[in-house]
């Protein structure tokens, strides 16, 4: 059975101005939100070292996972998280044909995943053409029939770091927008359907 491909949605509420907060919707389980109130503490720890000046994360954040219905639960949306709020306050958007998944903890490190090839058939079935996996899959990957790898540049990452630089390629500190327009950013995540667990490709 294969994947399903899960976007990771975030938006400023611009109704409020004042609370600094960040709300999470979209049937999610104890595990993911955990892993996205790590996502956003990095988030932002992370913008204050790339970007001093940069205040976008003093505003409520809104985060969304679509398709309500389904329950959504695990560890591994947290790179996706962290790259959809940086997309957000950087002004900065991802290509639509990237994406990632794998669990990050509060010094950057990406800890391996679940269901490879089940993302990787959702990888397929939608169009995605690149993705990013935590360097401890390289071996579920070597295993993958090359059906299933053809037609797919896959990037092996141990850190933040290494995401931040294959998803902003172009970002330049000495060319810093000083003020952010873009109000909403989308990036794609996948779940794996047979288990209903967040799987941030």
């Amino acid at each position: 059975m294969g994947g399903m491909l899960q976007y990771v949605e975030c938006t400023v509420n611009t109704g409020d101005k004042v609370t600094v907060t960040l709300k999470t919707t979209g049937s999610m389980g104890d595990v993911i939100s955990e892993s996205t109130s790590i996502a956003y503490t990095y988030a932002k720890n992370y913008l204050s070292i790339i970007d001093p000046n940069n205040k976008y994360f003093e505003k409520s954040i809104h985060l969304h996972f679509p398709a309500g219905a389904i329950p959504k639960d695990g560890p591994s949306a947290g790179v996706s998280v962290v790259t959809a709020l940086l997309s957000l306050a950087l002004n900065i958007g991802v290509k639509d044909t990237i994406a990632m998944t794998g669990e990050i903890t509060l010094s950057g490190k990406i800890l391996d995943v679940q269901a490879i090839k089940e993302k990787i058939i959702a990888a397929h079935t939608t169009g995605i053409t690149e993705v990013i996996l935590p360097s401890s899959n390289h071996a579920e990957w070597d295993e993958l029939d090359p059906i299933l790898t053809s037609g797919i540049t896959v990037h092996f990452v141990s850190t933040y770091d290494d995401i931040f630089k294959l998803s902003f390629p172009d970002y330049d500190l000495t060319k810093l927008k000083k003020k952010n327009s873009k109000s909403t950013t989308q990036l794609v995540t996948i779940t794996d359907q047979s288990s209903s667990v967040s799987c941030s490709f």
